[in-house]
């Protein structure tokens, strides 16, 4: 067996509860070769000091582990700091940690699970953590699947996870609200995680959970969900301070009792589990249950669970819920090793494509009323330039697929179109909208075509988001039997070619802004000469490179 990742299990003035959740962890077959460490807080008044005594007395006595560490709080920390400190400090002297609270009851399946999810995302920094709960849904869900952001009972990290936490509220809400994702944070304004947020930011609660879950979900990070939960709270029976006994029906009484199997699956948000999980929000009815979510800071510690329509009505009348979609936001620079770890899986969310999808709609509806934007009208330029009634054309880096339409209303050339994207969301989003277009998932840097394969390669404002953008230069021209267009390329005169990041449609991504003469360097390195070039778009980020920057598109021909 190897090695196994260690339980953090925390606990305050529930002797009986923490008891169950040990037994419980012992239950796992994986428990004799599982280090345990019991963080038990300290009494917030002299009312609890005997249940504090009974819980340290259970925790020092407890076997059946590889190892136990009992940590005696000095004074009262309260959840948020026990668990943000405990937390820090297991990963300080381990690559990972699985965390259990005193209200937990577990499958024997759990460790099992847990430390399979965290061997198999050890190294891919998409991935924020492994959960074991999942909400009673509605419909039957995958094995396992991801979600974006993080949650709170019953979760697993790593060392290089965790640095992305934040605790500051008020600078998670601030990006929030600047880069318009408060809506798609809220699962489409059905769950109330920005409530929660603002409410810790007040001081009306101290939730660590919204605000983990806020920093992976701005950082674009994922967690693993079980298809079938692995835990039970039973801290909903109204003994503890977080959450009411009302709420216990809400969140499921099942746990699984065969094993979940942690296999491969795309890393990126399932577009369906989303949907289920929104859903199970919007089910949520006024009730019996009202009385307890109405009381969000009774409730905190639930994380997701207990933010379900609290305060719905009132959420969607704040300012922020009611910004215009934001395109680009909160552009930073970054060196290119940070720029290659951050790897820009924005773009696989399903929140992302359908943005994107609903701000191309309004510059597409503009273009049927014969008012384009000019950065469409110089793709159709570029493409007419080459004097072809007909052609066959490859769209590299596609989305959604828009320029299908661009092309169809604004060339004068009939274009045979292909589109290619790395993203499985992306391409399945295009294929419903253009049933009679082709496209395929594929990499620009790794083109699996022969050589001439279409009369144009259009490398459609997708160059700079590739960050191995030499390569994916060198596989255009090799593809392109007649011309590579490179469209709306964002250029700098005077500063090197810049990594930067910045929020797409709501979602973080990788971005570079080339140098001018390094681009067209290039170009004349891999065989292409440039014969035009137009001014596309104004794509200005004085702010942050320190000179006013424009995107050009370049029609090139293969110098052979």
């Amino acid at each position: 067996m190897g090695s196994l990742a260690p339980v953090a299990l925390f606990a305050y003035r529930r002797p009986d509860h923490l008891r169950a959740t040990v037994e419980s962890l012992a239950r796992n077959s994986e428990a004799p070769h599982t280090g345990l460490t019991i963080f038990c807080d300290g009494a917030r008044g002299e009312q609890y000091r005997a249940d504090v005594a009974a819980v340290r007395a259970y925790a020092a006595q407890v076997t059946g582990f590889a190892s136990l560490e009992v940590v005696e709080r000095p004074r009262n920390f309260g959840l948020a700091a026990s668990i943000i400190d405990g937390v820090t400090t297991m990963l300080a002297h381990h690559e990972n940690v699985i965390v259990v609270e005193d209200d937990l009851l577990v499958s024997p399946h759990f460790l099992a699970y847990m430390n399979d999810g965290l061997a198999r995302y050890a190294g891919d920094v998409r991935v924020a953590s492994i959960h074991a709960y999942i909400y009673p849904l509605a419909r039957p869900m995958p094995e396992t699947f991801f979600l974006r952001g993080a949650d709170c009972w019953g979760w697993a990290t790593w060392r290089r996870a965790w640095q992305h936490f934040n605790p500051d509220g008020a600078a998670l809400l601030a990006q929030l609200q600047s880069c318009g994702l408060v809506r798609d944070f809220d699962y489409g304004g059905v769950a109330a995680f920005t409530e929660m947020l603002a409410n810790q930011i007040a001081g009306h609660n101290n939730s660590w959970a919204i605000r983990w879950h806020a920093a992976a979900f701005l950082d674009g990070l994922l967690t693993l969900y079980p298809g079938r939960s692995l835990v039970h709270n039973i801290g909903n029976d109204g003994s503890g301070t977080h959450c009411s006994d009302d709420a216990a029906g809400h969140f499921g009484r099942e746990v699984a009792t065969t094993p979940v199997t942690v296999g491969p699956i795309a890393v990126e948000e399932s577009a369906i589990a989303r949907e289920a999980v929104a859903d199970y929000f919007r089910r949520a009815r006024p009730g019996s249950f009202q009385r307890g979510i109405s009381k969000l800071k009774q409730m905190i510690k639930a994380g997701r669970a207990c933010a379900l329509r609290a305060a719905g009505r009132a959420l969607r009348t704040l300012p922020w819920t009611r910004r215009l979609l934001v395109a680009s936001c909160d552009y930073r620079i970054v060196t290119e090793a940070q720029a290659r770890a951050h790897r820009g899986g924005g773009w696989h969310f399903a929140s992302t494509v359908r943005r994107q999808e609903q701000a191309y709609d309004n510059l597409l509806a503009d273009m049927h009323r014969g008012q384009p934007r000019n950065d469409l009208t110089v793709a159709a330029q570029a493409v007419d330039a080459l004097g072809l009634a007909s052609l066959t054309l490859l769209e590299i880096g596609c989305g959604s697929a828009y320029y299908v339409e661009v092309f169809d209303a604004l060339c004068r050339s009939k274009v045979i179109y292909m589109g290619l994207d790395y993203s499985a969301a992306m391409i399945e989003r295009a294929q419903r909208r253009y049933p009679k277009a082709t496209f395929v998932t594929g990499d620009a840097t790794r083109l699996d075509l022969p050589d001439n394969a279409f009369d144009i390669v259009f490398n459609g404002v997708s160059l700079m988001h590739i960050l191995d953008f030499e390569k994916a230069i060198a596989e255009a021209e090799r593809v392109a039997a007649k011309a590579v267009i490179f469209h709306s390329v964002p250029l700098l005169e005077r500063h090197q070619t810049t990594y930067l990041t910045k929020y797409a449609y709501g979602a973080p991504v990788v971005e570079v802004t080339f140098n001018r003469a390094h681009l067209l360097e290039m170009f004349a390195r891999h065989g292409l000469e440039v014969q035009q070039s137009w001014f596309s778009e104004d794509y200005d980020v004085a702010e942050v490179v320190g000179e006013t920057s424009r995107a050009e598109t370049f029609l090139c021909r293969p110098a052979s």
